[in-house]
């Protein structure tokens, strides 16, 4: 996979548990986070993971607000 779809992928797939968790307002989504960023690490690279890791951070922190 090109590491530009899988970018896209990750992002589209944090975008997508954002908008689950905050609709659910669950704890277990929290888990969904690691989806895109173990995505993203593996396939782009550790600061491909990082960049995820801060961006799920920051969806997660806004969804429960």
């Amino acid at each position: 996979m090109s590491p530009l779809l899988t970018a896209v992928v990750s992002i589209a797939t944090l975008i997508l548990v954002g908008i689950l968790d905050f609709v659910t307002g669950q704890l277990s989504v929290v888990l969904l986070y690691f989806l895109p960023i173990g995505l993203g690490a593996w396939f782009i690279g550790r600061s491909a993971g990082l960049i995820l890791s801060t961006l799920s951070l920051a969806t997660w922190l806004a969804a429960s607000l």
